[in-house]
């Protein structure tokens, strides 16, 4: 097998198939390979990072190559195997920042800048919280 489960790859064209219309529309999305059938025509099934999934042979994929993209997924934010969106979504707005300044530390600038800015965040956060405490315990 060429590809292992985890790996991440690329559709480089779609062998029509008994779904060809929605294979040849796979070019070009990336995704993770996320299971192996090994006697079969199609053994690598891949993970859209958008949704979705499909079966595809080995010759159908390739190596995802990370192109820089300082809009949609700018490389201080994609070192990880998560993008930080993914992470931060799960947190509201003032601490999904901090993290997210955490996490691209060092990565775009000054590494005490964005440590700083985690840090206002995260002040700021305590600061909320303190004062809402303070207002419960007046009542």
């Amino acid at each position: 097998m060429i590809w292992s489960i985890g790996d991440r790859v690329t559709v480089v064209s779609a062998t029509p198939g008994t779904d060809s219309a929605v294979r040849v529309h796979a070019a070009g999305k990336t995704g993770k390979v996320t299971e192996l059938e090994e006697h079969s025509v199609f053994p690598y099934r891949v993970d859209f990072d958008n949704g979705g999934w499909l079966w595809f042979a080995a010759s159908e994929l390739e190596p995802e190559t990370k192109s820089s993209d300082p809009v949609n997924h700018p490389d201080h934010y994609t070192w990880l195997p998560i993008e930080a969106i993914e992470i931060t979504r799960h947190f509201d707005f003032v601490r999904g920042n901090a993290l997210k300044y955490l996490l691209r530390a060092g990565r775009k600038g000054d590494v005490l800048q964005d440590l700083r800015k985690a840090r206002w965040y995260l002040d700021d956060e305590i600061r909320r919280l303190e004062n809402e405490e303070a207002a419960c315990g007046e009542s």
